[in-house]
């Protein structure tokens, strides 16, 4: 029993992982394509992780909505985004 919920405990900790570096690799990537449009790798690589954020596999990781986390991610990048521009006016 104790066995059980030790690998249990892993096999979160190991999702938990997987799941903040997406959303790492989303706020650093998105924020560079807001500050260049025109970056194809920066667009590749966002839709890369919206993929992954509504796929099936990061369904069975966590029972986030991937959709939600998506547009959270998106507001949040762009409200620091703008509160920068406000605070360089």
């Amino acid at each position: 029993m104790i066995y059980e919920d030790a690998t249990r405990d892993n096999w979160e900790k190991l999702a938990n992982a997987i799941i903040l570096t997406a959303v790492k690799d989303f706020r650093k990537e998105y924020r560079q394509l807001l500050k260049n449009p025109k970056s194809r790798m920066a667009e590749a690589e966002v839709a890369s992780l919206i993929r992954f954020f509504t796929s099936e596999y990061f369904s069975s990781l966590t029972s986030v909505d991937g959709e939600f986390l998506v547009r959270k991610l998106k507001s949040k990048v762009e409200e620091k985004i703008n509160a920068k521009k406000r605070g360089s006016s």
